[in-house]
């Protein structure tokens, strides 16, 4: 899951940015294109013009409108979703998969960037590991290793949640892992790319 925050960052938007997101069902596929900004006071209408492809591959999608309010679930209000006074902070990482990574005969765990484990995760304790590829979540302790704990335990890694997570996913040498851990809510989101 990417959050504005991470979509902000990646494409480099410092300020607040109007955008129009596009999805083409066939190929599942979003392009994002910026708009200008409104000035204020204008008087002039502003038109958005929508292209469409002569593939119209949604013409078979079937909408269901909800005519009574109360059929919706508490958790769709926006107010329940975007606290106000939670803010989210992202801290995202790439790791390739070695061989020893890939390797079922051993029980490898999944060792935390340092520079991670000295700021963001210095007084984490657990972190739900969720999957973006399948359904997969697990609670998992982090563990310091004993060498680096006169140093701070700057080292860290997770074991039981990682060796299900490799079971299930069966990553191979030479994948990437994308992980994206989300504050405060100790999440640590993992994406395969083969």
């Amino acid at each position: 899951m990417y959050y504005g925050q991470h979509v902000a960052k990646t494409f480099g938007l410092t300020e607040a940015t109007r955008v129009l997101l596009q999805y083409e069902i066939v190929n599942n596929m979003f392009a994002m294109t910026i708009l200008p900004n409104v000035v204020a006071n204008s008087n002039e209408d502003e038109v958005i013009e929508l292209l469409t492809s002569d593939n119209e591959s949604d013409n078979g999608t079937e909408v269901i409108e909800i005519d009574d309010y109360e059929d919706q679930s508490d958790l769709d209000t926006e107010e329940e979703i975007n606290e106000p006074d939670e803010i989210l902070e992202t801290h995202s990482w790439r790791k390739k998969v070695t061989k020893a990574l890939a390797s079922t005969g051993k029980a490898q765990v999944l060792h935390l960037p340092n520079a991670i484990s000295r700021t963001v995760l210095a007084n984490t304790t657990e972190v739900r590991l969720i999957s973006e590829d399948m359904p997969f979540e697990m609670q998992c302790t982090i563990h310091s290793s004993r060498r680096s704990a006169q140093f701070g335990n700057y080292e860290k890694h997770i074991g039981t949640g990682w060796y299900e997570y490799k079971e299930q996913h069966n990553p191979r040498a030479g994948n990437i892992l994308e992980f994206q851990f989300i504050q405060p809510t100790s999440e640590l989101h993992v994406k395969l790319l083969r």
